[in-house]
């Protein structure tokens, strides 16, 4: 066994003169994308002034770069700032629409670069296009009787948030057709009448017009001239509901975390001098028959005929029933609600630190909504260049359904990057980053001898000096365990003296009672750590005394069975 008996001044002498840091190890952190993080659709007002910024942490800092459709950005209308990553259209016209994406990027001293892209930011100015002209159309009821009128049967595209609104017509003046309790305007724009009377009717000079309203844009587009003809029978006499209107189509397709809307219309009459009691009593109900009240996500609204389901979720995919009620009877209709989304995270892209040498490991998994098609495969970029055949197998590892990536033995000069992945199902696509922060180890400068066995006098040499990468180097942290104990912070085993700021650690036997040296005697654990990396340093302590005693014993046992 070694044996230390040097004076303690000669010691710590040799600790100094031995400690050598690592010097000119560069901090290196790729790219993080801050925002935007998630897609964003934003409208504005034509010639609005439109500022997007792009951020992103990293050491050293990122550049930053937007791609607008897919291409470099060469425009005198578009420009960005390389530094701070804002992205700027003075005045915004259809001529400036489109997709655009930001790429954060360090470059590092030698050369290396890694890359990270952002969601998609889609700009556009808010709009409603002009109606398609066409001849009038002509609608015809009996009173107490349904009729509806749809709002047109080409609606143009529009671009913002936009209300439908309906207007009666004679010459430059326009009456707004305001909802009530026989009249409902649904969600496509069509205008429903429970039942009509002879004051509703317009022909001849005076028509209906749908109107599209853009909020953003603080404009109206008013549609094409529609007549109605209301024939009178006399007193209207009272009837049972029946649905006439109910929410389908795509209507009826909801993403998870929208609202979805569902609407019944019934027919139906009973004579009433007030006017909510004419029309049947709309009520919901779930499949199972559970009543569905206001609060909570529910909101039911229009009399009781639209009911909207908040921040829909996959367990609101179900049929609903809506009820009409009077005195004369009641009917019901069923809405199927079909709750869609883009694939689901399972797990998300995230980034991760390495020790060099190392395999750094990435998951990729989606899920779609219940009921829906599964996701396609994951797409995999290397710093946003899409990752192909060309790419060495034995660097880059994938699993059967690419959903798992493993970059093996990675290097800190090489492999520091970024990894893109992308999964499409029929609704929509996702796409998230994840990069691989690559670190030196942990590696220990001065390291005392394994084994130290020491009589009275002598001096324990127990310091241990780390060095770490610059990155983790003020996270990196010392503690011992001895004798199922642990010391932490500037605490250190009994008899141990510890120099917290040079981490210098000794025992001075000769300071020791008989007792006191005979308890140092054991295994000494330095543990040296910090988040992604823990080491142990272990020294095994025997005193002499200790030593003379297992001698003694080994004779006695070699006498016994001899």
């Amino acid at each position: 066994m070694a044996r230390v008996a040097s004076p303690v001044l000669q010691l710590l002498l040799t600790v100094l003169g031995t400690l050598v840091m690592t010097g000119g190890e560069e901090i290196r952190v790729p790219p993080s994308i801050v925002s935007p993080v998630e897609g964003l659709q934003l409208s504005y007002t034509e010639h609005d002034r439109v500022e997007v910024k792009c951020s992103a942490t990293g050491q050293p800092p990122p550049s930053y770069k937007w791609l607008w459709d897919g291409n470099d950005i060469n425009s005198d209308y578009i420009t960005f700032s390389a530094t701070t990553g804002i992205l700027t259209i003075p005045s915004l016209t259809t001529r400036e629409e489109g997709s655009f994406v930001c790429y954060a990027r360090n470059t590092f001293s030698n050369g290396m670069t890694a890359t990270a892209v952002s969601a998609t930011v889609e700009i556009r100015v808010a709009r409603v296009g002009d109606f398609v002209k066409r001849s009038i159309e002509s609608y015809s009821g009996t009173e107490g009787n349904y009729v509806t009128i749809p709002c047109d049967k080409i609606l143009r595209k529009y671009y913002g948030a936009i209300t439908f609104k309906w207007y009666t017509v004679l010459g430059s003046r326009n009456d707004e057709v305001f909802p009530d309790e026989r009249k409902l305007i649904d969600q496509g724009g069509n205008l429903h009448f429970s039942y009509v009377l002879e004051s509703d009717e317009r022909a001849g000079s005076t028509t209906y017009k749908c109107a599209i309203s853009s909020i953003k844009a603080n404009v109206i587009r008013i549609g094409n001239e529609n007549s109605l003809t209301v024939t009178s029978t006399g007193p209207i006499r009272n009837s049972a509901p029946r649905l006439e209107y109910s929410t389908s189509g795509s209507f009826l397709i909801v993403e998870i975390g929208k609202n979805a809307t569902l609407e019944c219309v019934f027919s139906g009459y009973v004579s009433s001098n007030i006017p909510s009691e004419t029309v049947p009593r709309v009520t919901w109900f779930e499949q199972d028959g559970r009543a569905i009240t206001q609060g909570s996500r529910y909101d039911i609204t229009s009399n009781g005929r639209t009911l909207t389901i908040m921040n829909v979720t996959e367990d609101d995919e179900k049929n609903y029933r809506c009820r009409g009620t009077n005195s004369m009877g009641s009917d019901e209709g069923s809405l199927a609600l079909n709750v869609t989304s883009r694939p689901i995270w399972v797990h998300r892209l995230e980034s991760t630190t390495v020790v060099e040498g190392k395999d750094a490991v990435f998951s990729c998994v989606t899920r779609s909504a219940k009921g829906e098609q599964s996701p396609s495969q994951p797409k995999w970029s290397l710093n946003t260049n899409q990752m192909d055949s060309t790419y060495d197998p034995y660097k880059y590892q994938f699993n059967a359904d690419k959903t798992t990536l493993t970059v093996k033995f990675v290097n800190k000069d090489k492999d520091i990057a970024c990894f893109q992945c992308k999964v499409a199902n029929s609704v929509g696509m996702v796409q998230d980053n994840g990069c691989v922060i690559v670190i030196k180890p942990i590696e220990i400068r001065v390291r005392p001898a394994a084994e130290q066995s020491v009589k009275k006098g002598d001096v324990v040499d127990l310091t241990v000096v780390a060095t770490t990468d610059p990155l983790y180097e003020p996270n990196m942290t010392y503690s011992w365990i001895f004798k199922n104990v642990t010391y932490s912070g500037n605490k250190a085993p009994p008899r141990v003296t510890y120099d917290l700021v040079n981490n210098r650690a000794y025992i001075n036997t000769s300071r020791l009672t008989d007792k006191k040296f005979k308890y140092i005697a054991g295994l000494y654990r330095r543990v040296v750590a910090h988040p992604v990396q823990t080491v142990y340093v272990d020294v095994t302590v025997t005193t002499e005394a200790e030593s003379a005693s297992r001698w003694k014993h080994f004779k006695w046992v070699s006498c016994f069975y001899r």
